[in-house]
């Protein structure tokens, strides 16, 4: 059976990495709130936006653009021209 003060130093030990873990949340909520109310982020939602209105999900025009997109990224990447380090990956039920 433990003593007093070893369970006193079990429940200090847990509140505290119980504030780390609050804490270390409220950071990354932090993050994703700057993330999300920046610039770049409005852009690409814009972007996102205005193409799935312009090329609707399982659509030819869809299927073209997605072969487009992926066949310049691998022309990127086999450049070296890109930082990003994408691989495409196409989904066998796309076409």
């Amino acid at each position: 059976m433990e003593s007093q003060s070893e369970l006193e130093q079990k429940i200090n030990a847990l509140e505290k990495s119980l504030q780390e873990q609050i804490s270390a949340k409220s950071a990354l909520e932090r993050e994703l709130y700057e993330i999300k109310n920046s610039l770049a982020w409005c852009v690409v939602m814009t972007c996102r936006r205005f193409r799935n209105s312009l090329l609707g999900e399982n659509t030819l025009r869809r299927k073209s653009y997605n072969v487009a997109r992926d066949m310049l990224k691998g022309a990127l990447l086999a450049n070296g021209k890109s930082t990003v380090a994408f691989q495409p990956v196409h989904n066998p039920r796309q076409f």
